[in-house]
């Protein structure tokens, strides 16, 4: 008996063992998968992905379903058997799109198409949309979506209306019926989500003239249009008809014109209210006024009324469109005048959602009230942010600070009592406590110093009571599924799967995953995901996390030439991590090369300083005399050398920096325009604030902040 118990429990082992080493080649079969599509060998891939189709991760069998369809599409011929499969495991967009094809009926489910390819953003549309269009092998859809070379609105408006469609499930066909109309707009659609604004617009007319109430009845149509009209050559052709047919919305009408004339005279010929989709009026008339707006705006008019009208409806349907409408009010008021734009401060701010996606504007605004010496506005517009924690209160509390520190302004006497230079420099360093962002960080560092206050605690571990977990006990599909790309040599292909499903994951997870990352060197994916958990109310910050945010690549190099060039190293980190993101590779639209993003001709002029000096010789003779600045120690040590020669010609680290990205000649016409101005030159923090360039301001402030970080972390 006993012998028996002992085969058997080696057998019920082995199957044990067996299933294991299953679940794990399934994994090994996706990853090799995406090896051999990468290498160009389709066939072998949609093999591997067959095989994990079968995986017991739900996560992974998805993955593959998606990565066999996108294979499909490009023309691999996948068999019955595995399409099959396919269905039964495909998610997401993949599910919806195969649930068009109805293999029972052998055909296509009409208004599940339709509803596919007229809702959604069609900017955003993924390889399963593309796929139901692939699919669809009519002359008809030929003639609509693959005919680009004379595209007119007559040659949709004059083909067939009757259309048959591949089924693709079962091989036979079935008749859509679709109309004119709704050919056209699936047209203007794919024409939209390739940017051909002219190409689409010439579509969706054809959809005007014949059946405008597609636009309500699938309100998503309503953004390509208006998109289209705002990117077309058409002024205010587009702005007209969207406010004729929210004014039509407003006053209940039923006809606005019969016939074949402009899209202006067409529209339903009953009440709208009865083609929009229940629930959905409120997002309809915001589309409607936000885009006439945007549209009017485009070809020149700075009007914000239209916004004005739009932000209510936004106000109900999502916070967001809230925010993009109080943003083209505060852009249009500026345009016009900054007392304007503080009036709209005050009566919007209350209102938004979000601090950061109005960071431009107000820096913008602050730029132009420093450049003019206003100092009595910028004091009023941080009297209208200084209950909003954050940069934005941070950046207008640290100029009035300075400004009264340098006898530039002082408060109104209607100011609290001892609301003096101290006062507001704590009010910054207060308020500047995110660290995975440049404004808050720089700020923070300069408040800092000011007030002789630490720049930031460095707790190593997080304390007992706090919810953090040190370990995952349980690992869901989805993590094993994302760490399988480092567990098999395929961290390079991981990104957009992470992506996917970042939002659904804890910060732990992301913590893995950004780790993961950085051992992998995708250093800019770790520092992305970093951000995304960094300043959560729910997490405690430790040092692993801000050394993963700011990581040290290529350590000894860059110490090495900071060393040699008299550069702090915690400075040549941050220049490094803000120009490159630490990938040596990387090459900018301008033609900057490298980790410090060095033009050729800059980096040949200090590699010709570098060899008189008795170093390297970095010009390689013979046919290619290019620096090769893809080399780290070349492009490191050139970047050094630079950045100590804009120093000591900028006299200052903050200029040079700002030289560094705007150029120096350009920075000495700024000072000295500034000087003209006033009389005056403002010191370097200040005079930031007033730099032509929001990319360089933001450049000055990204690379000091980092370079604070990292003075913290590693060089105290």
């Amino acid at each position: 008996m006993g012998q028996l118990i002992s085969v058997l429990l080696v057998f019920f082992l082995g199957l044990s063992s067996c299933a294991a080493q299953q679940q794990k080649t399934d994994f090994t079969e996706f990853y090799e998968g995406l090896k051999k599509r990468q290498d160009g060998a389709s066939a072998e891939a949609a093999g591997c992905f067959a095989k994990a189709l079968n995986a017991a991760n739900t996560v992974i069998a998805a993955a593959a379903a998606a990565e066999l369809m996108d294979l499909h599409t490009g023309g691999v011929d996948l068999s019955a058997a595995t399409m099959t499969l396919i269905r039964q495991k495909a998610d997401g967009s993949w599910a919806r799109a195969l649930d068009v094809f109805t293999a029972e009926q052998g055909g296509i489910d009409r208004e599940k198409f339709l509803a596919l390819l007229l809702n959604g953003d069609s900017r955003a549309w993924d390889e399963a949309v593309r796929y139901v269009l692939h699919q669809w092998r009519t002359s008809m859809a030929d003639n609509v979506i693959d005919n680009t070379d004379d595209n007119t609105a007559d040659s949709v408006v004059d083909s067939t209306a009757e259309n048959t469609v591949d089924s693709v499930a079962a091989g036979g066909t079935v008749d859509l019926s679709l109309t004119q109309a709704e050919n056209a707009a699936i047209a203007g659609r794919s024409a939209v989500s390739r940017s051909r604004y002219n190409e689409a617009l010439i579509f969706f007319r054809s959809t005007l003239h014949d059946s405008p109430d597609l636009f309500f009845r699938y309100p998503d149509l309503l953004t390509d249009l208006g998109r289209s009209f705002q990117y077309a050559a058409t002024g205010r052709e587009g702005a007209d008809l969207f406010l004729q047919w929210e004014t039509m919305l407003s006053a209940g009408e039923n006809t606005a014109g019969q016939g074949k004339a402009s899209p202006q005279a067409a529209a339903p010929k009953t009440a709208l209210r009865e083609f929009i989709p229940d629930g959905s009026e409120n997002l309809v008339r915001f589309r409607l006024l936000f885009f006439a707006g945007r549209i009017a705006r485009q070809h020149g008019e700075k009007n914000s009324g239209l916004f004005e009208r739009a932000l209510p409806y936004a106000l109900e349907i999502a916070p967001e469109q809230a925010d993009a409408c109080i943003w083209y009010i505060l852009d249009s008021s500026l345009a016009q005048d900054t007392d304007k734009t503080i009036r709209s401060l005050e009566t919007y701010v209350s209102q938004w959602r979000d601090d950061a996606y109005f960071s431009d504007i107000l820096d913008k605004l602050a730029r132009e009230l420093v450049f003019r010496r206003q100092w009595e506005k910028v004091y009023k517009v941080f009297t209208v942010l200084r209950n909003r924690p954050g940069a934005i209160t941070a950046h207008f509390a640290w100029i009035i600070g300075r400004a009264i520190e340098e006898g530039l302004f002082v408060p109104e006497k209607s100011a609290p009592d001892g609301e003096y230079a101290r006062v507001y420099m704590r009010i910054a360093y207060n308020a500047a406590g995110n660290v995975a962002s440049a404004m808050p960080l720089y700020y923070r560092s300069l408040s800092a110093a000011a007030l002789s206050e630490t720049f930031l605690a460095l707790p190593e571990e997080p304390p007992p009571d706090t919810a953090k977990p040190q370990s995952v006990q349980t690992v869901s599909d989805i993590m094993q599924f994302l760490m399988g790309f480092f567990e098999n040599d395929a961290a390079r292909y991981a990104s957009r799967y992470i992506k996917a499903a970042e939002n659904n994951l804890s910060p732990e997870e992301l913590y893995r995953l950004a780790k993961a990352l950085n051992t992998a060197g995708r250093y800019q994916e770790s520092m992305r995901l970093v951000a995304l958990y960094a300043n959560r109310n729910d997490y405690y910050l430790t040092r692993g996390d801000l050394e993963l945010l700011y990581p040290r690549p290529f350590k000894e190099l860059v110490e090495q030439y900071a060393r040699e060039t008299g550069i702090e190293p915690s400075l040549l980190f941050g220049l490094i991590r803000t120009e490159s993101a630490f990938d040596p590779a990387i090459v900018s639209r301008a033609g900057a090369a490298g980790l410090t993003q060095l033009m050729p001709a800059t980096a040949e002029e200090m590699a010709a300083r570098i060899r008189r000096r008795g170093g390297p010789d970095y010009i390689r003779n013979g046919e290619d005399s290019a620096i090769d600045l893809r080399d780290p120690a070349v492009n490191i040590h050139i970047g050094a050398v630079y950045l100590a020669y804009l120093n000591e010609r900028m006299e200052d680290s903050l200029l040079a920096l700002l030289a560094y990205n705007g150029g120096m000649n350009r920075v000495r016409r700024w000072r000295t325009a500034a000087g003209r101005f006033t009389g005056a030159s403002l010191p370097p923090d200040l005079f930031l604030e007033m730099v032509e360039y929001p990319e360089t301001r933001n450049y000055g402030r990204s690379v000091m902040g980092a370079a604070a970080m990292y003075k913290k972390l590693y060089f105290f």
